[in-house]
């Protein structure tokens, strides 16, 4: 089996997947990052739509992984 790109978009649900947690406690995650993202005025990652894009992905990775 070939190991996907680290750079490949993914959807709530399969990152959620990929760390062992729900997409509640993903979202969970994610909303507290962005918050502390905000007050280090970097930009925070938009967690409005079904899909992360392949930037936000890999950054989702480096975080939590």
């Amino acid at each position: 089996m070939s190991a996907e790109p680290p750079s490949a978009a993914k959807s709530k649900s399969e990152l959620a997947t990929e760390f062992g947690v729900s997409v509640k406690t993903l979202m969970r995650w994610l909303t507290s990052w962005n918050k502390r993202l905000v007050d280090a005025f970097a930009e925070p990652i938009d967690v409005s739509g079904q899909v992360f894009t392949p930037r936000d992905t890999r950054r989702i990775r480096e975080q939590f992984s």
